[in-house]
């Protein structure tokens, strides 16, 4: 059965692109020569600058520094985002929590959660948003956007319990995880048709696979479920006990 395109233009978000019931929302799009590294950085950080201005959210305002562009700023490839990786990852969790994921209720986060939530110590308000750069010789396609919309997030990390208990003797609860003017609409709709896979798949990665340098003490991992549908559930509970069977408790 054929997919089923549209495009809804969202004011001072950009054009939703649909797949069937799963979208991304285009924020901008530009092609032209090859932009070297720096350029691309210095690129999204004035693409990062003017998003932030639109959405009435300024991030760090003092320390932000256009002419300034970090040495350890370089763009990341797709080679930089690893396949699956079989060891187990770990979430530590509170008592409260600890119980109800011991009765098998789980939560998993979403996109919009995470970017509304009012716990300043888990909210970003650039999750699933992000840039990357298509290229092709001498030419570049550059695309900003945001995805995910149908993505349930648990989160974790990938440092081992002894690090942990080690910097954080207090931790008793342990889970382990194993296993618009000139683009016309038949343009619009042309461009959805042709670029909806690839947006939706590069998209993904910066916006939900990475995180600005802040977070990099926490080492996060995170299991992504793709659903067929967007959500704007905050967050999704699954109460199933069949999910115990991946994890193993080792606060007891």
């Amino acid at each position: 059965m054929p997919y089923e395109y549209r495009e809804k233009f969202e004011k001072d978000g950009g054009f939703r692109l649909f797949r069937d019931r799963t979208s991304v929302l285009l924020r901008a799009f530009s092609y032209g020569r090859r932009f070297s590294d720096q350029q691309n950085v210095r690129l999204a950080q004035r693409l990062d600058t003017f998003m932030d201005a639109v959405d009435h959210y300024v991030q760090d305002a003092p320390a932000r520094n256009l002419e300034k562009v970090p040495s350890a700023g370089a763009p990341l490839s797709k080679v930089d985002f690893s396949e699956v990786d079989p060891t187990p990852m770990y979430k530590y969790v509170s008592d409260d929590t600890w119980d109800y994921l011991r009765s098998g209720s789980f939560q998993f986060g979403t996109a919009e959660y995470y970017r509304t939530s009012p716990n300043i110590d888990i909210q970003d308000r650039r999750e699933g948003a992000g840039h990357f750069h298509l290229t092709f010789g001498n030419d570049q396609l550059n695309v900003s956007l945001v995805s995910g919309y149908n993505c349930a997030i648990f989160c974790g990390v990938y440092r081992d319990i002894q690090s942990y208990t080690e910097e954080f003797p207090h931790l008793e609860n342990i889970l382990e995880i194993t296993n618009r003017d000139k683009l016309t609409k038949a343009a619009l709709r042309k461009l959805n048709k042709e670029f909806f896979r690839t947006f939706y798949e590069y998209g993904l990665m910066p916006g939900l696979y990475a995180k600005p340098t802040k977070y990099s003490d926490e080492r996060e991992r995170r299991l992504i479920f793709e659903t067929r549908k967007d959500t704007r559930m905050k967050p999704i509970i699954v109460r199933d006990k069949r999910l115990l069977d991946f994890i193993t408790f080792l606060g007891e």
